[in-house]
């Protein structure tokens, strides 16, 4: 009888990976970069700091709503809070590679306690006109064009290039959701506490802060980085962005969000629900809210 020729087995065919479904649960290594205990500090702080923001954007407004009933008013102090970003954060991204990190956010942070206590006293004790208003708006504009920078020029020397992206989107996601909050927190302290305990909570949040950067260790910027003269960098820098045609239009659109969008929102919600709509703080607030949802719910539908 003939030898019945083997047949060899099938080979096993692993079965697919199961792919994550779209619009699951985050993952922990969403959160990977909070595991860092430099990032972790730097982010409860950035939390903190735009929290404040995010109030203040309401509170200066309302304030001098309070004082006068010019309709330029409310226009002239979201201006004042948004020039000094745009005159002086790019030389305080040149400054912060060249000086120590840590003290520029210590010397940014402590500046914005003493002109918010400064507002607060100033609104309390009855001395708070319109040109008080706009020169504590400048100067709350200064210390965000100074410590900001230095926010975002840290990040690459506290974690390793792997985390790197998941810090950065962490860091944008933690501001976000608290420019939302802001306003509103804003809004409920005035209306519980008057304009002036409204500034006191920011006062607060903003210790708090300081207070988060004590154990925060920062490493040296690199040695490369002093070797060309500031005004070299600073053109270098310009011409960079001249000559790359995506990274300008880019830049020219967050420029003219932030004069034609942003600025005359901030100026107008507030002005609007209160003369228009007969609104108090805490309402008027929430329509900053509810517009930062539906930016927030857009943004994250079309990513």
């Amino acid at each position: 009888m003939a030898r019945e020729s083997e047949v060899p087995p099938a080979p096993v065919v692993a079965p697919p990976p199961t792919a994550r479904p779209r619009g699951g649960l985050p993952s922990l290594q969403t959160f990977e970069a909070i595991r860092n205990p430099a990032f972790r500090w730097l982010w409860f702080h950035t939390i903190s700091y735009a929290l404040v923001q995010g109030m203040q954007r309401f509170a200066f407004v309302w304030l001098v709503l309070d004082i006068s009933d010019r309709d330029a008013a409310a226009g002239i102090v979201a201006f004042c809070l948004g020039v000094p970003i745009f005159v002086f954060t790019l030389p305080a991204g040149v400054v912060a590679d060249r000086v120590d990190r840590r003290l520029l956010l210590f010397g940014s942070q402590g500046t914005a306690i003493v002109v918010v206590s400064l507002t607060a006293i100033l609104i309390w004790t009855g001395l708070a006109n319109l040109w008080v208003s706009y020169a504590l708006a400048l100067g709350i504009g200064a210390t965000v064009a100074v410590g900001q920078p230095v926010r975002q020029a840290i990040l690459p020397s506290l974690v390793d290039r792997k985390t790197l992206m998941n810090a950065i989107v962490l860091n944008t996601l933690g501001m976000n959701v608290t420019f939302i909050i802001g306003p509103a927190l804003g809004g409920g302290s005035i209306a519980l506490l008057g304009i002036g305990g409204g500034f006191a909570v920011q006062a607060a949040i903003l210790v708090v802060g300081f207070i988060l950067l004590i154990p925060l260790r920062i490493p040296p910027p690199g040695a490369g980085a002093t070797e060309k003269r500031p005004l070299s960098d600073l053109r270098d820098g310009i011409g960079f962005v001249a000559h790359n045609r995506n990274i300008a239009l880019l830049i020219l659109l967050l420029m003219l969000t932030g004069i034609f969008m942003m600025g005359p929102s901030t100026a107008l919600i507030p002005q609007v629900a209160k003369e228009n709509l007969g609104k108090e703080a805490f309402a008027a607030s929430l329509l900053f809210t509810f517009t930062g949802v539906g930016m927030l719910t857009t943004s994250l539908w079309l990513a």
